[in-house]
């Protein structure tokens, strides 16, 4: 019981911290996209996240990477007799092989068809060069931070997680601010100025590593392929489900290039700025629950573990829908104050957007688990198949002449299902009560969310467009569901719990 409730006070401290962290990254992410938006141009913008989009399809790779490595680490801290140091070694040996190999596949495959098929304005191809090239080394410095990354959460230290945060974020702020007065093609500063800012993250992971976790951190070249084979087991088969998420996600950005072009993709860039903020945020405290999900589930204390699962879907919803239903009812007036030119078709694709974050929102616990157990093979056969149909549905939707926005309407269904092919493998894999998880954590969630949303589009129609109208809309909307969570969307355990933390607060403050 003394283990749990420490278990509980760590989990709600990282929390606490995470969320600290990502306001702040949140309003200067916002702001950066803003300037950097201005200080280009919609065209050079537009320019970026289509040639950035080319390199971030590696991320198919860096996806299975992370996931398997914070796996991994985490079930060995979890275990008593568990080998961290090991899985470290092994996680960063397979992540520098990676990234050679990634580095000659951009250089010889990339490079050529960046100069061959990409659709960009004329004069801007050597500039678009610039932006390829230090985009891969950013990528490359960001594949291999992941294991210090991994092992810093694994640890739960979230207080140094979200530092390095910050200072990433501000280094970008800075450098943005520069460009106002760089007098070279601001589009080649940029790029370059991101790859420095990938080199200074990776430096702050590796020193704080090497320094607090010496004894876990040790880099030993494994020749043995045998060692390689439960962890690259596991890479594998989450490498399918990694590979439909970039196409799902980048790959349509080449893919609304080449049918529509850079203006469009400049408002597809809008909305994944809107996107990664409320997404960094909602995942505060999905960051926060992972690695107490793998560990439980190693110490083999299902019942702890499920828990955890069921109460994070809740928390992590209602979380959501702090955001997103404001946001999705006031998109246009938002974007207005935030850009002071709104790129076409930025005010729908942020609003369709929001749609996916929430099936996102609400998959990730469900997924956490899945990884958790380590039996994964049959499930990303499964839906990684389903999902790698996104790439050729966009393409052919596209082909016919349909609209931009068909490509959010795909994902989103996607997303749907591969939200019940967890919950149908998780009953066969783990046993996952998926009845209870349906009438006490879907059913509140699903109300909430529906007596939260009717009153607000209400709201929203009664109350103005203005600085001030938003405010209030802001706060009645949170009002309201708040009250709808405490009334129906909390069992009497989990009210019991934040008033008593609540209470616990006020006493502190006395």
């Amino acid at each position: 019981m003394s283990q749990n409730n420490s278990d509980k006070k760590r989990l709600a401290k990282n929390t606490v911290l995470l969320y600290g962290r990502t306001i702040i990254v949140m309003f200067v992410s916002l702001y950066v996209s803003r300037l950097i938006l201005n200080i280009l141009g919609v065209s050079d913008y537009g320019v970026y996240n289509a040639v950035g989009g080319m390199v971030g399809m590696f991320a198919l790779v860096s996806g299975s990477l992370v996931a398997a490595t914070q796996r991994y680490i985490s079930f060995e801290l979890g275990k008593k007799d568990g080998n961290p140091s090991y899985i470290f070694s092994l996680s960063l040996g397979i992540h520098l092989l990676i990234g050679i190999v990634i580095l000659f596949i951009a250089e010889i495959i990339g490079v050529w068809f960046l100069n061959n098929y990409m659709n960009l304005p004329e004069g801007r191809m050597a500039a678009a060069n610039w932006v390829f090239q230090f985009s891969t080394l950013a990528f490359i410095l960001q594949l291999i931070t992941i294991p210090y990354n991994a092992l810093i959460i694994a640890e739960e230290r979230m207080g140094v997680f979200a530092v390095i945060s910050i200072v990433e974020v501000l280094l970008k702020l800075g450098f943005a601010l520069l460009l106002l007065v760089a007098f070279s093609d601001k589009l080649i500063y940029y790029s370059v100025s991101m790859g420095i800012v990938a080199f200074a993250v990776f430096s702050l992971n590796f020193i704080y590593c090497r320094h607090k976790f010496i004894d876990k951190c040790r880099f030993k070249l494994e020749t043995r392929f045998s060692a390689y084979k439960q962890m690259g087991g596991f890479v594998g088969w989450n490498f399918i489900g990694s590979t439909a998420t970039v196409l799902s996600n980048q790959g349509v950005n080449v893919l609304l290039n080449i049918f529509c072009g850079v203006l469009v993709n400049a408002g597809r860039g809008v909305a994944s700025q809107v996107d990664n903020a409320v997404n960094q945020f909602v995942n505060s405290f999905t960051t926060a629950i992972r690695p107490q999900i793998t560990k439980t589930y190693a110490a083999q204390e299902y019942e702890e573990c499920f828990n955890l699962v069921n109460q994070g879907t809740k928390l992590v919803m209602y979380l959501t829908m702090l955001f997103v239903i404001p946001l999705s009812l006031r998109t246009e007036f938002v974007l207005m104050i935030w850009l002071k030119t709104v790129p076409d078709y930025a005010v729908l694709f942020t609003r369709l957007s929001f749609l996916i974050i929430t099936m996102n929102a609400l998959s990730t616990p469900l997924y956490y688990l899945m990884l958790a157990t380590g039996e994964i093979r049959d499930y990303q056969l499964v839906a990684g198949s389903l999902a790698l149909l996104v790439f050729p549905f966009v393409w052919i939707a596209l082909k016919l002449g349909m609209s931009p926005e068909i490509a959010y309407y795909i994902l989103f269904v996607s997303h749907i299902i591969r939200w019940i092919l967890q919950m149908v493998f998780l009953k066969r894999i783990a046993d996952f009560d998926v009845k209870n998880y349906l009438k006490k954590t879907m059913l509140p969630v699903v109300i909430v969310m529906i007596i939260t949303t009717g009153i607000s589009i209400l709201l929203n129609n009664a109350i103005p467009d203005s600085f001030l109208g938003l405010i209030l809309f802001v706060i009645l909307t949170t009002t309201i569901l708040v009250m709808s969570i405490m009334t129906i969307g909390l069992s009497k355990n989990e009210k019991m719990s934040v008033i008593k933390i609540f209470q616990n607060r006020v006493k502190r403050q006395r």
